[in-house]
């Protein structure tokens, strides 16, 4: 029972660390896939930068897959792109 538990957290911890990786590819990116690599790394940051919010707002597991698809959907305001149409006075 104890090396079962042993390699249950090498397991987790090897997961937790990479998921939360998004530096530089190890290898050059071709110029064709270069826009579609960094359009995935945006949407990997947005994701991450969800599951942080839910750890923040204390979301149940349960719970916790809405959250992140409600945040995906309706970013906050301060991470939305400024308006075009401003308003003078």
């Amino acid at each position: 029972m104890r090396p079962v538990f042993a390699v249950l957290c090498l397991v987790m911890t090897v997961s937790a660390a990479s998921a939360q990786f998004l530096g530089p590819p190890k290898r050059e990116i071709a110029p064709e896939y270069r826009e579609l690599y960094l359009k995935r790394q945006k949407e990997k940051a947005d994701i991450l930068a969800c599951h942080r919010k839910a750890d923040l707002a204390k979301v149940s597991v349960r719970d916790r897959a809405k959250f992140v698809i409600d945040c995906l959907d309706h970013p906050a305001p301060e991470t939305q792109a400024p308006s075009s149409t401003r308003q003078t006075l």
